[in-house]
């Protein structure tokens, strides 16, 4: 079962707005969490192609396989000192747990699309075309692929990619950006979708 949910905002994506947040276990053991919104269709295009500098870093994260919640506990009669309504105003905050064989799924898909990204972005290509490529080639042709969001403060765009996709349950999303490719897999958001608008 995973532990207490954490939220980390991932500045380079999007720095405002709500997002879908969870606890995910990175391939080395640690621990990261991506926050995911879809950024508004005016912003200005960022620069598509940087100078190369060798490998990008390459970051797999998935979850900790689902579990049987634990029965809820005896009602104290202590009234919490939240906002009416808070938890089902915050609940689609809360990824849904994936079950062994849909988080296999995603990290078979993700070892799948980690080559051809991670070849994109050593070579500085930071293009919408290029990854939607990448991805349809490996059979992800239905992929939302997106500019980051350039971060408030930033004078200028930042070069870098969001994509997301869907295998039945799973979700599939992750960043490229200069020296670093990160890929996620968890399950859906509470409102049943994988990413959440802007407008959250």
């Amino acid at each position: 079962m995973r532990a207490g949910v954490v939220t980390v905002l991932v500045a380079l994506l999007f720095s405002s707005g709500c997002a879908a947040r969870q606890n995910t276990a990175g391939s080395d053991g640690g621990a990261d969490v991506m926050t995911v919104t879809v950024p508004p269709t005016s912003e200005p295009v960022p620069p598509t192609h940087v100078p190369p500098n060798g490998p990008c870093a390459v970051q797999v994260n998935l979850p900790e396989p689902a579990t049987t919640p634990p029965s809820a506990a005896p009602a104290s009669g202590h009234t919490p000192d939240v906002a009416p309504h808070n938890a089902e105003n915050n609940r689609w905050k809360v990824r849904k747990g994936l079950s062994p064989e849909a988080r296999q799924a995603g990290a078979t898909a993700a070892e799948k699309i980690k080559q051809p990204l991670a070849a994109l972005c050593g070579a500085g290509d930071f293009a919408l075309d290029p990854t939607r490529k990448a991805l349809a080639d490996q059979g992800f042709a239905g992929a939302t692929v997106r500019y980051v969001r350039t971060p408030v403060g930033m004078p200028e765009p930042a070069p870098g990619v969001f994509f997301v996709f869907e295998i039945g349950p799973t979700c599939v999303l992750g960043d490229l950006t200069p020296g670093s490719l990160r890929l996620f897999v968890d399950g859906h958001t509470g409102e049943n979708s994988c990413i959440e608008p802007f407008s959250h």
